[in-house]
């Protein structure tokens, strides 16, 4: 309650605005207590008009815009993989996201995003191109749950694919 009084005093401030640091202590603390509807009503309100318009079940789904790297947008930390969309052709929309690995010998899954989801059924369908990839186990997407307790909701098939584009798609339910 404290925080959320000192955070509603702060915003109401008409001489300086909250600061994106400020709203991501606030919500990384709101998500911490579990409260994670909350959390994301202020992640949403801290977004540009152009960030908004990427909102929907995946925000930044086709990644249009660069990862984010907080709140529910796109999370990539690994030492050694780097993350960047670019402009592409083959694919749906005007970008993809194109990671690079460097002598990454180790499951990877360290790209993910928190989702903020009812319950019901959903699908996840995107397009994979696998340029290069050497790999024994192949790449998969995955949908966790972590909370109330830690769960794997679906995944795609492996995918080692050719060097084209490649479609998956996965249901499952929350």
């Amino acid at each position: 309650e404290t925080m959320r009084l000192l955070f509603n005093m702060r915003r109401q401030s008409a001489t300086v605005p909250v600061m994106p640091e400020e709203r991501g202590a606030y919500r990384e603390r709101l998500k911490r207590e579990g409260l994670i509807d909350e959390a994301y009503l202020v992640w949403v309100n801290g977004l540009r008009d152009k960030e908004r318009d990427a909102l929907g079940l995946v925000y930044n789904g086709s990644f249009e815009l660069p990862l984010s790297n907080a709140g529910f947008g796109w999370h990539l930390r690994h030492p050694r993989a780097e993350g960047a969309t670019l402009a592409t052709q083959g694919a749906v929309g005007a970008r993809a996201l194109e990671l690079r690995f460097r002598a990454l010998e180790t499951r990877f899954q360290h790209l993910h995003q928190p989702l903020f989801l009812d319950a019901g059924t959903y699908r996840l369908s995107g397009q994979v191109r696998s340029e290069r990839l050497k790999t024994q186990g192949g790449l998969r997407w995955r949908v966790r749950c972590r909370l109330p307790e830690p769960a794997v909701l679906g995944e795609s098939t492996r995918l080692f694919g050719p060097d084209g584009w490649e479609a998956f798609s996965f249901d499952f339910e929350v």
